[in-house]
C-alpha cells in the first residue's frame, strides 16, 4: 500500500473515530442531584420545579434527568455554596439569606416596586441579563431563572397599621437585609430568619408577626398563628428566588441539550412562575380570610409616609453599589420601572 493510501486510510479512520467520539458526548446522559428544601406540596416545588423537570427530560429526549436527593444538603441559607462546590447540582437559591454578598441585585427586592408577578418577574430577568449576569453576579452557578417572590405585606398576630407608627416595637421577621432595613424604617423591629423557621418562632412569640407573602403564610403552615394581614400597595419588599445548577453539572450536558433547557428556563421560566405565583397568591389570601384572619388595607397616605421614610435606603443602595464597583444601580432600577410598566399583566 502507497504512503498516501495509508495516510488517507489513517485519516478517515481517525475522522470516523472523533465523530463518533462527537455523537457519544452529546448523546451523554447526565443525572441532576437536586437538593430539596421547600415543604411537600408547595406549590413552587409541585407547580413549577417538577414541571420544569420534566419537561427537560423531554426537550433533552431523556438524557438529561433529575435525582431528588433524600433531604437538604447542606443549610438553606448556604444553598448558593452547596451548587458553588458541587455537594449538589441544583437547588433553589435564596441570595437575601446571604446578606450583602449580591448587592448590585438586593436593589430589586426594595419596596413599592409592583404587586403584578407577570410585570416583576419579566422586567427581573431582563435587568438580570441585562446588567447583572455580565457583571457577573451569580457567575458561580448556572442560573435557570431569577425571580421574585409575590410581595411582602405584614402578617402579625396582631398588630394592625392604623398609623405610621402603628408597628413600633413590633418584631417581624424580616427575608433579608434590605427588607430589614424598610421594616425598621416603618418602625419594626426587623428579625432575619428563614421562612422554613418562621413556625416555631411564631408560636414561640419570639416574633410579633412576618413580612412575606400569604402563599408563603398558607405553605408553610403560619396561618394559624397569624390574626391580621395588613395589605401595603406596591409591596414592602419582595425577595429573590433562583433555580439554579453547579456549573460542573451544567458542563456535562451536551451543547445541542444545554440550549433546549435554555429555551425553556429564563423568561419562559419566570413567565410560568408569575402566573402560578398569581394563582397561589390568590387562593392562600382566600383560604387566609376563610380561616377568620382579618385584612387590614393600609390608608394610602399611611404608605406615602411610609415611602418618604424608605428613600434613604434607595440612595444608599446606590452609593453602596457604586463603590463596590457595580456603576449601573440607578438605571438598573430605572430600567426595572420602565419594563414593569410596558408589560402587560395578571
Amino acid at each position: 500500500m502507497s504512503f498516501f493510501k495509508r495516510t488517507f486510510l489513517a485519516a478517515a479512520v481517525s475522522a470516523v473515530t472523533l465523530t463518533m467520539a462527537s455523537v457519544a458526548a452529546q448523546a451523554q446522559d447526565v443525572t441532576i442531584r437536586y437538593s430539596n428544601w421547600l415543604p411537600p406540596g408547595y406549590f413552587l416545588w409541585e407547580k413549577v420545579i417538577k414541571p420544569w423537570m420534566a419537561d427537560v427530560e423531554k426537550v433533552t429526549e431523556g438524557r438529561v434527568k433529575f435525582e431528588v436527593l433524600p433531604k437538604l444538603v447542606g443549610t438553606v441559607p448556604g444553598s448558593y455554596d452547596t451548587l458553588q462546590d458541587g455537594l449538589a447540582d441544583g437547588s433553589i437559591v435564596v441570595p437575601a439569606y446571604t446578606a450583602g454578598r449580591f448587592l448590585p441585585h438586593e436593589g430589586l427586592e426594595l419596596a413599592w416596586l409592583g404587586d403584578d408577578m407577570v410585570k416583576r418577574s419579566a422586567a427581573m430577568w431582563h435587568v438580570y441579563e441585562k446588567y447583572l449576569a455580565p457583571a457577573g453576579v451569580f457567575g458561580e452557578i448556572k442560573v435557570i431563572c431569577v425571580f421574585p417572590t409575590t410581595t411582602a405585606q405584614v402578617f402579625t398576630t396582631g398588630a394592625e397599621i392604623t398609623s405610621v407608627d402603628s408597628l413600633a416595637g413590633v418584631k417581624l421577621r424580616s427575608p433579608g437585609q434590605q427588607a430589614g432595613k424598610v421594616i425598621e424604617a416603618i418602625g419594626a423591629v426587623p428579625v432575619t430568619k428563614p421562612i422554613s423557621e418562621v413556625y416555631e418562632l411564631l408560636n414561640g412569640k419570639v416574633i410579633d408577626g412576618v413580612a412575606t407573602n400569604a402563599d408563603s403564610i398558607t405553605g408553610f403552615k403560619l396561618d394559624g398563628a397569624i390574626k391580621v394581614a395588613n395589605y401595603l400597595e406596591g409591596g414592602l419588599a419582595s425577595t429573590t428566588t433562583m433555580l439554579g445548577l453547579s456549573k460542573a453539572a451544567w458542563e456535562k450536558i451536551s451543547e445541542a441539550d444545554r440550549a433546549a433547557i435554555d429555551k425553556i428556563s429564563g423568561a419562559a421560566f419566570a413567565h410560568r412562575m408569575a402566573i402560578e405565583h398569581h394563582k397561589n397568591q390568590q387562593a392562600a389570601m382566600d383560604k387566609i380570610v376563610a380561616n377568620g384572619t382579618k385584612i387590614i388595607k393600609v390608608d394610602p397616605a399611611i404608605i406615602a409616609e411610609y415611602k418618604k421614610r424608605t428613600q434613604p435606603i434607595f440612595d444608599e443602595w446606590y452609593a453602596a453599589t457604586e463603590k463596590a464597583g457595580f456603576k449601573d444601580a440607578r438605571v438598573m432600577l430605572e430600567e426595572f420601572e420602565k419594563v414593569y410598566a410596558e408589560t402587560p399583566g395578571n
